[in-house]
């Protein structure tokens, strides 16, 4: 039998700090882990960068993502979007909680917060996407046969700017290195509403933002 080896103080506080983080989670009081939504959104990681790896194992071992992805489908919008920002910041650069996400089912319930009435449902919705389909064929081939792609073009014209900045932004993902993808795309009229941002003339920090992402996808 092996020893008992008691983890570091370090370690330990650690932990702790965790637990606590995510308590308010685990027992129904807070829809999702504060510290995941306090993550900054989009591609760019920073000084989360260390962070987020050890922290979305630490997730995955409480099962956190499975609940996230069951809060999509609930009827209180403010949870679905804190949600699907907590699976976001879970699934960023991380392709076995991308992989842990999808068989979830978070995929489909995030595909429907692209159509409710929210801004920030939608937003928020198709940066989760974005996030699980960075460098994943498999995810990018699920959500484009639960026809993510269409939902996410129509998305391009819509009238919150950053709306378009995320929908260009899970297009450059659901398509990277995917011909058929690019095809529907391209095809549902992608193309001619990305050129059509870039040649906005409305100065605000949100369409630069778009004009950013359209440059990308």
């Amino acid at each position: 039998m092996a020893a008992f080896r008691p983890c570091s103080v370090r370690a330990a506080q650690r932990r702790r700090r965790e637990a606590w983080l995510l308590c308010p989670f685990l027992s129904g009081a807070s829809p999702v882990p504060c510290l995941l939504c306090s993550c900054p959104t989009g591609l760019r990681l920073d000084p989360w960068e260390r962070l987020l790896p050890p922290l979305a194992d630490s997730c995955c071992s409480l099962r956190v993502p499975p609940r996230c992805a069951a809060l999509l489908s609930g009827m209180n919008v403010d949870a679905q979007v804190h949600a699907a920002e907590a699976l976001s910041n879970l699934a960023r650069g991380n392709a076995n909680t991308q992989t842990i996400i999808a068989k979830a089912g978070g995929i489909g319930p995030l595909l429907a917060m692209l159509s409710v009435k929210s801004s920030a449902a939608q937003a928020q919705a198709a940066s989760a996407l974005a996030q699980l389909t960075r460098l994943n064929v498999e995810n990018q081939q699920t959500i484009a046969s639960q026809g993510g792609i269409p939902q996410l073009v129509a998305l391009l014209q819509n009238s919150d700017a950053m709306v378009q900045a995320m929908a260009a932004l899970a297009l450059t993902e659901v398509c990277r290195e995917n011909y058929e993808n690019q095809t529907e795309a391209a095809e549902g009229g992608c193309i001619l509403s990305l050129v059509e941002q870039l040649k906005s003339t409305t100065n605000s920090d949100a369409m630069e933002k778009v004009k950013a992402e359209a440059v990308g996808a």
